[in-house]
């Protein structure tokens, strides 16, 4: 649950109450202030959690299969210079 208070004495931004433990005073209610109470779908935000977390692991597996597809071209341009470079130094040694 989302608890957030206006004290209608100059705040602009509303000030969260994320303790339950925590009395009215110390987050400085006083007579005449609003408190506001958000409910919070626990079930809504733990799927939505699930889903950003698999769209992550997504994005990153990917990003890994990206990653070896620009390492596999690196290692064969490596190895057609060094397969080139062997025969050019053939040549030049017969």
């Amino acid at each position: 649950m989302f608890l957030p208070f206006f004290s209608f004495q100059g705040d602009d931004l509303p000030s969260p109450m994320d303790d339950d433990e925590n009395t009215l005073a110390y987050y400085g209610v006083n007579d005449g202030a609003e408190i506001l109470m958000n409910e919070i779908n626990v079930k809504a935000q733990k799927a939505e959690d699930a889903k950003r977390k698999e769209a992550r692991k997504r994005e990153v597996e990917e990003q890994e299969q990206r990653s070896n597809v620009i390492h596999s071209i690196r290692h064969s341009e490596i190895r057609a210079q060094v397969a080139g470079a062997e025969i050019a130094s053939n040549r030049l040694g017969n």
